[in-house]
């Protein structure tokens, strides 16, 4: 445990190449202790995630409750709430989409007919039966976190290999492992700042809950965004340094490993949700036609 916060702290502190020869150096574990440091890093981010929504839910007021939202008029919030609005429209029509296209893919290949239903139903089901479904997705991404790192190691390092690369996965992985895992704690417990400062501000003398929960909402998505957007942003600065180290690649071909493989990460994070709001879709094709052309094409 000592070494794997010295390895954090020398990584995000002191961001550079002889940083990451350094560490490299030095690791000789295997796959399944880098593993070991994700699913650790996951399941506290889980942990925070689950206690922050439920702080929220019991604390906050409902916005239908709220008036307005406390904001700060200035040109550059504007500006960067304008982004942030403009960035989130592009992101939900792209997964709109990227649904409709499952949809019709599923109506006119009949796979829908092939047990698509049941899989609607019985998650339908499930979600209907669990009391609090936004901490059991919190804690299901933490569980499920060791995986998706796996698949987005795999994408870097084979599209490195592809132009040029030589690193080894199990050393890649944990430099990417070095940063990944403690940028996404810090990022959770940020992401505590809109509760805090609604909380101080409900206790302040002539203060209520609803100036608090008005401070909350007015802070919360801005606030968000905004960590998530600096996080990510010096994610990309360290998965640089380490492509570089690892792969030895001329920084043209890193910025393109970066590219294409958020990309295709970017898409397969996406497709469990993209495959079942295709499959709502389905039904909603159905039913929004006459009966005698419901079924699907011979």
């Amino acid at each position: 445990m000592p070494a794997m916060l010295m390895t954090w702290k020398n990584v995000l502190t002191k961001p550079s190449e002889q940083t990451f020869i350094a560490e490299r150096d030095k690791f000789s574990g295997t796959l399944m202790y880098v593993l070991k440091w994700i699913l650790l890093a996951s399941m506290t981010t889980a942990l925070l995630a689950v206690v922050r929504i439920t702080l929220i839910e019991t604390w906050v007021m409902g916005p239908h409750e709220i008036d307005h939202y406390d904001s700060v008029p200035t040109d550059f919030f504007l500006a960067y709430q304008k982004f942030r609005m403009d960035l989130m429209y592009w992101k939900i029509t792209l997964g709109i989409k990227f649904q409709d296209a499952y949809s019709k893919f599923f109506f006119h290949t009949r796979l829908f007919d092939s047990g698509g239903l049941f899989i609607v139903e019985q998650f339908t089901r499930i979600m209907e039966r669990v009391s609090h479904a936004t901490q059991f997705y919190a804690f299901m991404r933490g569980v499920l976190s060791p995986v998706y790192f796996l698949i987005n190691v795999a994408l870097f390092h084979y599209t490195s290999r592809l132009l040029g690369g030589q690193g080894q996965f199990t050393r890649y992985a944990f430099l990417i492992a070095a940063f990944g895992a403690p940028l996404t704690i810090l990022r959770t417990i940020l992401w505590y700042s809109a509760y805090v400062g609604g909380r101080i501000v409900a206790t302040l003398p002539d203060s209520s809950l609803m100036e608090g929960s008005r401070v909350y909402y007015g802070l919360n998505h801005n606030l968000n965004f905004f960590v998530a957007t600096i996080l990510t942003s010096y994610w990309f600065v360290l998965a640089f340094l380490a492509t570089k180290v690892e792969h030895k690649l001329t920084w043209w071909r890193i910025i393109i490993v970066l590219v294409i493989a958020f990309a295709l990460g970017y898409f397969l994070k996406r497709l469990p949700t993209d495959f079942l709001m295709g499959m709502y879709g389905v039904i909603q094709l159905i039913r929004n036609q006459p009966i005698d052309d419901a079924s699907f094409p011979p």
